[in-house]
């Protein structure tokens, strides 16, 4: 199964930054993609209980991104893009919001 952007994302680690309605609805869709998907938020939205992640219940740090395959991070976050870069290296990651860029819970 595929995510929207046509990436095989079975089996994947994912990391999505930020927990509220945004994140549940990416969420969602990354999981039905088979993705193994972490969390990062201080708070996150109560749809997101119960569902197959790991949530880290804290502000993003830098190195979170490690190993990441896709970074979903939300228009509200944008220096996730690059902290991420500098913060550790991503394996061939992409960081979306509007456009395609390159760029774990410690």
């Amino acid at each position: 199964m595929t995510y929207p952007l046509d990436l095989d994302l079975e089996g994947r680690r994912v990391v999505v930054v930020g927990g509220g309605r945004v994140a549940l609805r990416r969420v969602r869709g990354l999981l039905a993609a088979g993705a193994d998907v972490t969390v990062i938020a201080p708070r996150v939205d109560p749809g997101l209980a119960g569902l197959p992640l790991a949530v880290c219940p804290r502000e993003y740090r830098g190195g979170d991104l490690a190993g990441a395959r896709v970074v979903p991070a939300p228009p509200a976050q944008p220096g996730v893009h690059t902290r991420g870069r500098r913060g550790a290296p991503v394996t061939a990651a992409h960081s979306v919001t509007r456009s395609l860029r390159p760029g774990s819970c410690g």
